[in-house]
């Protein structure tokens, strides 16, 4: 079982990698709380109401991407063709997992296409590093086959220190 790369969000490999390592989170441990879900309900419905769309939201607020407003009067993200950022995000709606994990949202504004898992893996590694400072830390992460924000791809990334 590798560790450092992706893994299938499929509950039942999540179980068997859970049972191996301990800190990776399990079928029973990949929802958010009642009061979070609350929490993402009500900033989903901020975002339709304020913004084109949620890849707008996140270019604005996490990339801080120019913008304009629409004629509805929504913002709209200024894009640009040949930026390839990068936001490692701590998740603001996490999962029920054990105290150790750390739980990230790895957001990109180029398209999975452009992407490979050597790559993420690549980018992931020095997103934690650059985090907590040694490079001393396991990690994995997969695609969350439920994605509320759709039309912007990110992944999700579970870390943990290592003695």
């Amino acid at each position: 079982m590798n560790i450092n790369c992706e893994i299938s969000s499929n509950t039942d490999v999540l179980e068997t990698y859970k049972k191996y390592y301990g800190w990776i989170p399990g079928k029973d441990d990949i929802r958010p709380t009642e009061f979070q879900s609350l929490l993402k309900k009500n900033l989903l419905t901020n975002i339709n109401t304020k913004y084109q769309s949620s890849r707008d939201y996140i270019l604005i607020e996490l990339f801080y991407y120019n913008f304009t407003k629409t004629e509805e009067g929504k913002f709209k993200a200024v894009e640009t063709r040949d930026n390839q950022l990068t936001k490692f995000e701590c998740c603001r709606f996490k999962y029920q997992i054990p105290n150790k994990t750390f739980h990230y949202i790895l957001w990109f504004t180029t398209d999975k296409l452009n992407l490979n898992e050597q790559k993420i893996n690549k980018i992931i590694f020095n997103s934690i590093q650059n985090t907590i400072h040694t490079d001393k830390f396991s990690f994995v992460w997969y695609e969350n086959p439920k994605m509320t924000i759709t039309d912007i791809y990110h992944v999700q990334v579970f870390f943990v220190k290592n003695q």
